[in-house]
């Protein structure tokens, strides 16, 4: 899980990058995905701005009361008081923890999560539609996604794509959601990595 913190103090987690400024802040959040953004209350509007580059948000405000909490939640997703440090601990270890059981079930390539116990895409937070072949196909390349696999082990091991025909269209509808697939020739297809 990568943490980014913008905060006046050390948090006392492991992998956490410290920031001292919100411009600082902004400039890696395009360079790199982080996973939870922990910041001081007074950055509010400056996270406001950068809210869409993390998947959770926690402020640290030292009262953290109803009004300070409903205007948190406008952006983020959680307000601790800074005497609640403790629990805020927790919460990340809760979180690390949820996110190493999910990392053996989700692929992800770009803004697309595919479920693989699910059988679901999603691309940033939004389902997308897949037929049986579509879901089939998705898991066999990810199962696959070290090689190509050329297209007679599809048709082989697939139930519901069984001509190049439909091969071919199954691979078009993918791509045309967003996935990009690689093609070789002689050797098949092959999702492409993430980089």
């Amino acid at each position: 899980m990568r943490i980014a913190a913008l905060v006046d103090f050390d948090l006392g987690v492991q992998s956490v990058e410290y920031f001292s400024h919100p411009f600082a802040l902004a400039d890696a959040a395009c360079q790199r995905d982080f996973d939870l953004l922990i910041a001081d209350f007074r950055y509010l509007a400056n996270i406001y701005e950068m809210r869409s580059f993390f998947t959770y948000i926690i402020f640290l405000h030292p009262l953290c009361d109803a009004t300070t909490y409903a205007r948190a939640l406008r952006v983020g997703d959680y307000c601790y008081r800074y005497e609640a440090f403790e629990h805020l601990k927790s919460r990340i270890a809760y979180l690390q923890r949820r996110e190493s059981l999910l990392q053996g079930r989700l692929w992800r390539q770009g803004k697309f999560y595919f479920d693989r116990e699910r059988k679901k895409l999603y691309h940033e937070t939004r389902e997308l539609e897949l037929s049986q072949a579509l879901q089939e196909l998705l898991l066999f390349l990810i199962e696959n996604r070290d090689r190509y696999v050329d297209k007679y082990a599809i048709i082989d091991n697939l139930e519901s794509i069984n001509t190049e025909g439909s091969l071919k269209v199954a691979i078009s509808r993918l791509r045309s959601l967003g996935l990009e697939i690689e093609t070789r020739q002689g050797l098949g297809y092959k999702l492409k990595e993430n980089e």
